[in-house]
């Protein structure tokens, strides 16, 4: 299964959000899952497993225009592309999309 977290690049004042991301990169590796960064994935191109990764997403977006664009067209291609099953979000919810995701208070 492949899941998606969330993160804002320009948020550093959240260090729940940042305990939360450490715990779930825990918990995914050790339940066998592939921690990746998407960023780094599109740099080095290299091969993402067939199976359990968790692809964490970096929305460089300062602006509401640009974090409207993340949300309303982007996030869904990637979501689209990579076959994501599950999205995990500490910041808001991508409503353009209809994969199942979970919103993090």
């Amino acid at each position: 299964m492949y899941i998606a977290a969330i993160h804002h690049s320009h948020d550093f004042s959240n260090d729940y959000a940042a305990y939360l991301s450490r715990l779930l990169d825990d918990t995914a590796v050790e339940n066998g899952y592939y921690v990746r960064d998407y960023h780094h994935h599109q740099l080095t191109k290299d091969p993402l497993p067939q199976e359990n990764l968790l692809l964490h997403i970096v929305i460089p977006a300062g602006s509401r225009f640009s974090l409207k664009y993340w949300y309303a067209v982007k996030l869904p291609s990637i979501f689209k592309k990579y076959k994501i099953a599950k999205v995990l979000c500490l910041y808001g919810t991508c409503t353009s999309s209809n994969v199942e995701q979970l919103l993090v208070f």
